[in-house]
């Protein structure tokens, strides 16, 4: 539903210059998708929020970018 790139770029409040995901209509997407799932429907908007922002936060780290930034910081040395 949503790319990598996309998540670098946005954060659930728009602080630091990135654009905000709270307002959004894909919030509302989300939500709806994830109640959709047998699994999670009965999740709260707390919850689903939590993990969303938590996604968001850890994008820089998927794609081979934690390692990236670990063979620059080993090179700088």
């Amino acid at each position: 539903m949503l790319t990598n790139n996309f998540a670098k770029k946005v954060n659930w409040r728009g602080a630091n210059g990135k654009q905000a995901f709270e307002p959004l209509a894909l919030k509302g997407i989300l939500l709806s998708a994830v109640r959709r799932n047998s699994l999670t429907s009965d999740a709260t908007d707390g919850d689903i929020e939590r993990y969303a922002k938590r996604w968001l936060q850890l994008a820089a780290d998927r794609d081979g970018g934690r390692k990236e930034r670990q063979r620059r910081k080993e090179m700088n040395i």
